[in-house]
């Protein structure tokens, strides 16, 4: 599971950590950090969702709650496109 603008980990990455594998992703190496601290079963990185480089068929789900309206208008279609990218076919991106 990929979550896109995890800040502290918790509860979406502490929640999802019990039956995934999850990568959180963050803008704010302070909640990277907490993040790491908070779900250390959970992977974390310091990225911009939007410039992310991530292999096509990835996860089984990508989450973000509330991330994406802090990322222009203009650039969210390219990133709407590159999530769907990097799901696996069959895939989740709850809406």
């Amino acid at each position: 599971m990929l979550e896109l603008g995890c800040g502290a980990g918790d509860p979406c990455s502490k929640k999802l950590a019990e039956r995934h594998d999850v990568l959180g992703v963050d803008l704010s190496r302070r909640q990277v950090e907490l993040a790491r601290a908070n779900v250390p079963q959970a992977r974390f990185e310091k990225a911009d969702m939007t410039a992310l480089d991530l292999p096509e068929a990835t996860f089984d789900g990508v989450v973000a709650f509330y991330s994406i309206l802090h990322v222009p208008r203009a650039e969210q279609p390219a990133l709407i496109a590159e999530i769907a990218r990097w799901l696996k076919p069959d895939g989740l991106f709850p809406a």
